[in-house]
């Protein structure tokens, strides 16, 4: 979050964000929720175009995926690394070991239009 925002959130928008995407209520963000919370974050920077540029800068083989194996090494040696857990949570929904960015991209826009709805942002 601080690289997206310039600045670490504070407690008090870590729980808005977590309450607006957290549809299980497990208080665990998976890697869906977390594209949600890149979508709210990237709205404001013509959203799609720069998470696609985001995955596609990740896509080591220029074929529209990315491996959660690369993913993974580039999540744990970032600068803000996260912790295993956090990684283990937010690829655990990815189990064909590849993630299909544009897909996502789809994806992200009818929940960003659904995020809108829900805190009446449309």
């Amino acid at each position: 979050m601080k690289a997206l925002q310039g600045s670490a959130p504070n407690d008090e928008d870590l729980k808005s964000m977590m309450k607006a995407v957290d549809n299980d209520e497990d208080e665990w963000i998976n890697f869906d929720e977390f594209v949600k919370i890149l979508s709210i974050k990237f709205d404001e920077m013509d959203s799609a175009q720069t998470v696609l540029e985001a995955f596609k800068s990740f896509d080591i083989n220029g074929i529209g995926e990315v491996s959660t194996d690369h993913l993974r090494h580039v999540l744990t040696t970032a600068d803000d690394q996260l912790s295993e857990d956090d990684i283990n949570n937010l690829l655990k929904d990815f189990t064909d070991k590849s993630i299909n960015y544009e897909d996502l991209i789809q994806e992200y826009n009818s929940d960003l239009i659904q995020y809108r709805t829900a805190t009446k942002l449309n």
